[in-house]
Formats: C-alpha cells, structure tokens, sequence
C-alpha cells in the first residue's frame, strides 16, 4: 500500500474514532476502511490527470468524502429494506460508492454527465467489486422511465442541488416508500408534508474541522 494511502487509512480511523465515540453506529469493519483506502488511492492517481475533486487533502478527504458520506448509514435501519440506490451528480462517487461499497447486496444506478468522472466510476466499481450501472447523461426527473424496480430505493444527490430542490426533484421521480436522502448544515424544515416525511435526522461535527452536518431521511409518501 502506498505510503499515502497507509496515511489515510489512519487518519480515516482516527476520524472515525472521534465522529463514532458518541454514536450507536458500528465502525467500520478492517476490509471495509481497506477499500476506502483503495478507493482513495484511485482518487490520488486519476486526479494527476483529471480534476475529479478539490478535497484530497487527507483530512479533507477523509472527513468530507468518506466520513460524512458514510454517516448517511446513521438513519438508515434494516427496516427500510433498501435494494437499490440511484445517485444523481455523482461526480468522484461520493456519496454513492462509499454506501455501495459498505451494502453489498445494493445495486446501484449512478448518474454522472462528465466522462471523465464516468470513467473513474467504471474503474472503481469495478475494482472494488460494486454493483454499479453507471450512465453518463443527465438524470431526467420529469420524463425518465423507471430504472429501479426495488421495492424501497435509496435516493442520493451531492453538491448538484440545494437540499430544498433536491427534495422537489426526488419526490417527482421517486415512488412511494421510496428513501429520499438530504445533507444539509441544519435540518430541512420548508417541505411539502402531503408528499413526503422525516422518518429520521442525525446531527454531528466533521472530526476534524468541527463543521456541524446534518443528514436527513425523508420517506416519499
């Protein structure tokens, strides 16, 4: 492992260790933080070439890539039943492959219009053994034709939307008992209650930074 990549692993851990102390999340098991480690490895390499991120600082990546994207896992609960997830912007993966890496059992339909970061998607799906469909193309929230068939779906969106429009667009091409995720500084709080609900909120600081987020599951009605 590249000495980068052994940095990261402990920063990841550390970051880890203070974002989980006060929480009932389980940590992240060794094989798991060693594909995250992997994947930040890929992401080191390809962004010589390409500009896929701004944040691959080791602590920046660590806590605003990984970390927050794993702490999505904190309102999520084996009742939900998820099957799938759908990514839209899914730029370098985050938060997209970090959850399908974690679920493997998931299948995963991400949305990215940049080739280049489609392509990088392609190689670490398929290095690290997800379960992605991945198209390069712009999600067509009116008119798109169904493309997860499960019975409850995760949907996801980063940085392409604020949380507000991210939850209009979700709702129209979601169906109902559909899981719709929002991350957010504070809690949503201006939403259309007759066509979705807050089944469940957590609140936490970045380890690192000590930057408040929060992340919200809305259930499609």
């Amino acid at each position: 492992m590249p000495d980068h990549s052994s940095l990261f692993l402990d920063t990841l851990k550390m970051g880890f260790d203070i974002v989980l102390k006060e929480s009932s999340i389980p940590e992240p098991e060794e094989k798991l933080l060693a594909d995250y480690a992997r994947y930040y490895d890929f992401l080191m390499q390809w962004s010589k070439v390409y500009n896929l991120t701004r944040d691959l600082d080791v602590k920046n990546a660590a806590e605003k890539l990984f970390i927050d994207s794993y702490m999505i896992t904190s309102v999520l609960t084996d009742k939900d039943s998820i099957q799938q997830l759908v990514d839209i912007g899914s730029g370098a993966g985050f938060p997209s492959l970090v959850l399908l890496l974690k679920f493997k059992s998931w299948q995963g339909f991400l949305f990215e219009k940049v080739h280049k970061k489609t392509a990088f998607l392609q190689f670490v799906s398929a290095q690290l053994n997800c379960s992605a469909h991945i198209f390069n193309r712009v999600f067509n929230f009116k008119d798109e034709q169904p493309i997860a068939s499960g019975n409850c779906v995760l949907w996801t969106s980063r940085a392409t939307f604020s949380p507000k429009d991210w939850l209009e667009y979700s709702i129209q091409a979601s169906k109902a008992q559909d899981q719709i995720i929002i991350e957010s500084i504070i809690p949503l709080r201006d939403y259309d209650a007759t066509k979705c609900q807050i089944s469940k909120t957590c609140q936490y600081q970045l380890p690192f930074s000590r930057a408040p987020r929060t992340v919200s599951k809305f259930m499609r009605l």
